[in-house]
């Protein structure tokens, strides 16, 4: 559970990162330029995910900072995720933890799991720790 703790704190600061280091203004994703991150009660359309089965989690990148570029090399430098193009996948999932809502570094953490109860209290925790916005599965 520990190196879980960790992997999700490191997951969390190479997001930090990559945003930092996103593309240039003049890119773009396909999108037509369609500036900030905010989701607007809308649901946000995910750029690239990071699936880390072996970890029990996966990150979708929302915000505009992210490319899927950018994204795909995260995913490649963390070792055990996989990129995709699309949405985490929704088996067992137990919460989300939303971090940076609302910005151009906006990224959703699903977090999965067969025990439920003792993954969720985990994973709220971490999400505390990234300052996120935790919302159990319903």
């Amino acid at each position: 559970m520990f190196k879980r703790i960790g992997l999700v704190l490191c997951f969390g600061c190479a997001v930090g990162v990559v945003a930092a280091c996103g593309g240039s203004d003049s890119e773009s994703d396909g999108d037509g330029g369609a500036g900030g991150g905010g989701t607007g009660g809308a649901a946000a359309k995910v750029i690239g995910s990071c699936d880390n089965a072996m970890g029990g989690f996966c990150k979708e990148f929302v915000g505009s900072s992210f490319t899927a570029a950018s994204v795909e090399t995260m995913c490649k430098s963390l070792g055990e995720s996989v990129f995709s193009a699309n949405a985490c996948p929704k088996p067992d999932l137990v919460g989300t933890c939303v971090v940076g809502e609302g910005t151009d570094k906006e990224a959703n953490s699903k977090y999965y799991g067969k025990d439920a109860a003792a993954t969720a209290t985990t994973a709220q925790k971490q999400c505390t720790a990234l300052k996120g916005e935790w919302t159990a599965a319903s």
